[in-house]
């Protein structure tokens, strides 16, 4: 939930008539039918999101849609983000937060109505788009066709739940926050128009019809019941609303159809193969084969048939030269699957750069500081876990809610909330399976785990140093060299490192104070260490260097007092992990161990 350009809600309002479960439609002209309203209220899904900062659990809500029958939910990033934006200081500031559980309400206050859980299974924080999973399927879905298309002036209509639970009547018909969830309504309006960016792209839709908070996420259909955008942000007090354009929908949409990874990530300048790895997205499960095709600027193609594999398929692509005559700074490859039937199901576009490979891309540089930083409770964690079990499991929640608006007590985590059923916290069994995650290579969650189990217990020397190591895996995760590729509609930016590269581990407990590790690499400086610490806290920095014989040398100092200066000479092969490990007794002396790592 963005406030700053989101809210997470909206409100409609067509000429809408509801008698008894049935809704009538009352549209100008009678172009809505009957069952295309009833299919498009049945897809509409009530959000509420359970958040915990800092084992304080609140809950927001938005809207989302189904979009296809198997339980597959389109909503906005924001709307279930593990990120949220507050007001701080007149300022706004990106707070981390953990999702803890997300319910998913299909046709509330009826008779029909149906409370799942469901997860997360892809995120596009750019398109402000996520894709989720319910615990079950629905008979009602809204799928986005490729011609979709909106224009100036163009009636639309927005589903979804304005305010939350705010506008819940009771029998007098007054407004009522207590009992149930509240039902879907519908906006009308006209697209009054189309923002662009620089480039001239269209970006946005903007709208007359009314949005307010509870409504992001929420589907923007035509006169025909087709859905044409995503609802995702109002702009102050005006009646002035957003959606998410169909292109960017689209392309958001075949990607979760559609996983294809490049090695390398970029042609080289002597035009190596590329190899190409496709599997099929969330959305796709029908494909049993297909080609990728280089396509150029001329008109001409190159098509290589892709070969099955164990998850998917490969292909060796080969790239032309030039293309009209000038060398090419840059290849499209459209990607193409198959059913067994021969009909395409999915294809989408990527565009990989022309780069020097002896050339290493520049770092992504420090990891950006956040404003305030969120600390998992084991309480909470456990209680994440159960959730996503439960909708793996197909669990259906009792069709009955009511908010616990009660701040959690000093004990609430180790509470047993009755839905889903939590277990009790077994540490030795949080340690197992962290160690499994940090050996899987999911280092975020082997640190969010370790820390817990360090603040439980303190003296748990295996548990700090695994949580030492995994951070130390996440700070040259978030520093490695990448490669970036172009934005354009319907091509999916592509960005995996090429594995020529070794890693480098410093770590040491120095004495307080205020100090230096100056780097160096075959005599050529690399980017200082610097450090400001108190007595007995560790510093620990990791980097990349390229693969392959080096000299690495390293001066430990104190201000201008260096404390030692070290060198060693290592055949560092790719993938290779090393330590440098620094013994520092006192600010005037120091002994160091470089050593390669076999986990």
């Amino acid at each position: 939930m963005n406030a700053r350009r989101a809210f997470p809600g909206i409100v409609l309002a067509l000429g809408l008539v509801h008698v008894g479960t049935t809704i009538e439609a009352a549209s100008e002209g009678g172009r809505f039918s009957a069952d295309a309203i009833q299919s498009a209220v049945g897809a509409t899904a009530f959000i509420e999101v359970e958040r915990s900062f800092h084992g304080e659990r609140f809950t927001t809500t938005g809207t989302g849609f189904f979009i296809t029958a198997e339980g597959h939910i389109l909503t906005n990033s924001h709307v279930v983000s593990d990120w949220i934006d507050i007001p701080l200081r007149d300022d706004w500031v990106s707070v981390e937060v953990t999702v803890l559980t997300i319910k998913v309400v299909v046709r509330p206050r009826t008779a029909y109505e149906k409370v799942l859980l469901a997860k997360v299974v892809a995120i596009d924080r750019d398109r402000d788009l996520a894709l989720l999973k319910a615990s079950q399927p629905n008979l009602d879905y809204l799928e986005l066709t490729p011609d979709a298309t909106a224009g100036l002036l163009d009636e639309v209509f927005i589903l979804g739940y304005p305010f939350g639970d705010a506008l819940i009547l009771d029998e007098r018909g007054w407004v009522s926050r207590s009992g149930g969830f509240p039902e879907v309504s519908i906006n009308s309006g006209r697209i009054t128009s189309l923002r662009r960016d620089d480039g001239g792209n269209v970006v946005a839709l903007q709208t007359d019809a009314a949005i307010n908070p509870g409504n992001s996420g929420g589907p923007m259909i035509n006169s025909d019941g087709e859905l044409i955008g995503v609802v995702y942000a109002k702009f102050g007090t005006a009646q002035i609303g957003f959606a998410i354009t169909p292109a960017r929908v689209w392309g958001f949409l075949q990607g979760q159809k559609i996983k294809a990874r490049f090695v390398p990530s970029y042609v080289t300048v002597d035009r190596k193969p590329v190899l190409v790895r496709v599997t099929s997205g969330a959305l796709l499960d029908s494909a049993v084969g297909g080609r990728a095709v280089v396509e150029c600027s001329d008109g001409s193609s190159r098509q290589f048939s892709l070969i099955q594999t164990h998850d998917g398929w490969k292909a060796a692509l080969e790239f032309p030269e030039t293309i009209d005559g000038e060398t090419a700074d840059h290849y499209i490859v459209h990607i193409f699957l198959d059913d067994e039937r021969g009909r395409l199901v999915a294809d989408h576009r990527y565009r990989l750069r022309r780069e020097d490979r002896r050339s290493i891309p520049a770092s992504d540089g420090e990891r950006p500081t956040r404003a305030i930083d969120n600390e998992l409770t084991l309480g909470d964690y456990v209680r994440k876990q159960a959730a996503a079990k439960a909708v793996d499991e197909g669990v259906v929640l009792p069709a009955t809610r009511k908010p616990d608006t009660t701040p959690p007590t000093q004990d609430d985590d180790q509470s047993q909330p009755t839905n889903p059923a939590i277990p009790a916290v077994d540490l030795e069994d949080l340690k197992d399976r962290a160690k499994t995650f940090y050996r899987g290579g999911n280092y975020e969650v082997a640190a969010e785990i370790f820390s817990q189990i360090v603040n439980a217990d303190p003296a748990d020397e295996v548990s700090r140093e695994y949580l030492d190591l995994a951070r130390g895996r996440l700070s040259l995760k978030d520093r490695a060299p990448r490669t970036s590729a172009f934005e354009a509609t319907d091509v999916e930016i592509t960005n995996h490192v090429e594995p020529t590269t070794a890693e480098i581990t410093i770590y040491f407990y120095p004495p307080s104070g205020k100090g230096t590790v100056d780097l160096w690499l075959d005599g050529d400086p690399l980017p200082p260490l610097r450090f400001n610490v108190p007595t007995g806290e560790r510093v620990i920095h990791s980097f990349q260097i390229p693969a392959g014989e080096h000299t690495f040398d390293a001066e430990l100092r104190f201000g201008k007092r260096s404390c030692g200066k070290f060198s060693f000479k290592r055949d560092f092969s790719v993938t290779s992990r090393w330590t440098l490990r620094l013994n520092v007794p006192s600010k005037n002396k120091a002994m160091a161990f470089l050593v390669e790592r076999a986990d």
